[in-house]
């Protein structure tokens, strides 16, 4: 405020009707002309301290927006990454133990180090709920796996089986037809 209160007492003095002084139009346009370069100079000072701390601001701003995009497109890309591989392993796993183990493992590591990357705490609990999920559904898969080998266990004991049985009929006919006795109820 006391710029301005100066430049109007200038501006009033230079003003002023001439009184003994006999101040002419020559001097007062001069006084006004001085007035309109003061004011012009402070404007420009203004200007240019308003234009460097803009520039200043804008710089610290753009430093921490950029590494914060750049952080969070990288955090994208790896849970990009991480959702591939979880319909990977999910897709894939019937009857590979080990390539379920292998996936299981990429899958929580990726996620853990997804969360510690992380700074958005919604983010966080979304990836934590997420784990939970993936852990359960690749429990579920094991299981899968599991009754899938027991079920083929069973199937080659079926096999075995019924391999034996052929094999004993076949016998027992042979055995009957060499006796000359009458196989056709067996053939059957």
């Amino acid at each position: 405020m006391r710029p301005l209160r100066a430049l109007r007492e200038t501006f009033y003095f230079f003003m002023k009707k001439p009184t003994s002084s006999h101040k002419g139009i020559t001097a007062k346009l001069l006084g006004v002309n001085v007035l309109i370069c003061v004011a012009f100079g402070i404007v420009t000072v203004v200007v240019f301290f308003s234009f460097d701390h803009i520039r200043n601001g804008l710089k610290k701003i753009f430093t921490q927006e950029v590494a914060q995009i750049v952080g969070n497109a990288q955090i994208g890309r790896d849970l990009a990454r991480v959702l591939a591989d979880s319909n990977l392993v999910i897709t894939g796993f019937y009857g590979k133990e080990k390539f379920l183990e292998d996936g299981a493992q990429r899958l929580t590591e990726g996620i853990s180090a997804l969360i510690e990357k992380s700074r958005d705490e919604r983010l966080k609990a979304s990836l934590e709920k997420y784990m939970q999920d993936v852990r359960y559904v690749l429990g579920q898969c094991e299981t899968v796996n599991l009754f899938y080998r027991q079920i083929e266990a069973l199937d080659q004991k079926s096999d075995a089986a019924l391999t034996a049985l052929r094999e004993t009929v076949s016998e027992t006919i042979f055995d009957l037809t060499l006796e000359g006795e009458d196989t056709s109820g067996l053939r059957q």
